[in-house]
């Protein structure tokens, strides 16, 4: 019979063991994982815009929201509030209006945190060398699509 609760105890497992590894691997960066996790946000877009798309660059639209990146980690404003504050502070980001929206800011890369990027990069990779380590690249697209599916599902459950 398979037993459910092990399900959730292996996801706390390979969170805690990643947020450690992420702690200790960020701090040559002075960066904790949080800072970490938004700034692989921020990659994850940065090389999809093009400098010729007239209408991102008009629309000053070169970044993120807040309100972004919490629908992308799914952490709560307060985290990602003191989290961005901390970025502006260390030089990884700055703030900008948001022309669409006086109560917001855009928030973009600068030039400090693109030259990180490489290392925050080889960061993850390395995380998953350790994760998927002995697992088949047929199995792997299969956990992968089965934990999207139970991302989703936690996402729009009404129990939470």
């Amino acid at each position: 019979m398979f037993e459910h609760k092990a399900v959730g105890l292996n996801f706390f497992i390979i969170d805690k063991y990643f947020k450690a590894y992420l702690k200790k691997s960020l701090k040559k960066y002075n960066l904790n994982a949080a800072e970490g996790l938004v700034l692989l946000v921020f990659f994850k877009y940065h090389n999809k815009i093009s400098k010729d798309d007239l209408d991102i660059i008009h629309t000053n639209k070169i970044g993120k929201t807040q309100d972004e990146i919490i629908s992308e980690l799914h952490y709560d404003k307060g985290v990602i509030a003191r989290t961005m504050q901390s970025l502006e502070d260390k030089n990884y980001v700055i703030r900008n209006d948001n022309p669409k929206d006086n109560r917001s800011y855009i928030f973009q890369l600068t030039e400090e945190a693109i030259e990180i990027k490489p290392h925050l990069l080889e960061i993850l990779n390395e995380w998953n060398k350790i994760l998927l380590q002995g697992i088949d690249d047929e199995l792997v697209y299969l956990v992968k699509s089965q934990l999207d599916k139970m991302a989703d599902n936690i996402i729009n459950s009404n129990k939470i």
